[in-house]
């Protein structure tokens, strides 16, 4: 999860993508946060979206917006797909965690990396985008 207002992201590692799996891992998240969440607006997939997750969301964060990302847009969530890079991806690789252990170690490490990205790392974002005649972006 991110807040896009301030950079602050949150990430836990789960083994498989049933809503069991799913809930608790916000669950877990949602106990960290430092700052109410007003907006939820997950990717399509169907591990986000779905009726179990729908009726956790509206229980857990009631009067809140829940809102969905257009269908076969990928960058519709750039800003937690940044995070997956550069918090996840960069430290432990593309590799699929296979066991139990395996969730457990990375939910460890992602316990001690939340503290460095959240409060040692800059949030930087693009002003703007200029295409150049050569066909690159500037």
């Amino acid at each position: 999860m991110v807040d896009v207002a301030t950079g602050w992201s949150e990430c836990a590692a789960i083994l498989g993508r049933s809503h069991l799996v799913m809930e608790d891992a916000f669950r877990r998240i949602l106990n960290r946060l430092p700052i109410p969440v007003l907006e939820i607006h997950p990717d399509n997939g169907s591990e986000f979206f779905n009726t179990v997750l729908l009726k956790f969301w509206k229980d857990v964060l009631k009067d809140r917006q829940l809102s969905r990302s257009r269908p076969f847009h990928k960058n519709e969530n750039r800003f937690a797909e940044e995070n997956n890079f550069s918090l996840v991806r960069a430290i432990v690789g593309y590799q699929g965690l296979d066991t139990v252990a395996q969730c457990s170690i990375l939910n460890q490490l992602l316990d001690l990396l939340w503290l460095y990205h959240n409060f040692f790392q800059p949030v930087m974002r693009l002003k703007e985008k200029i295409f150049s005649p050569e066909g690159f972006y500037t």
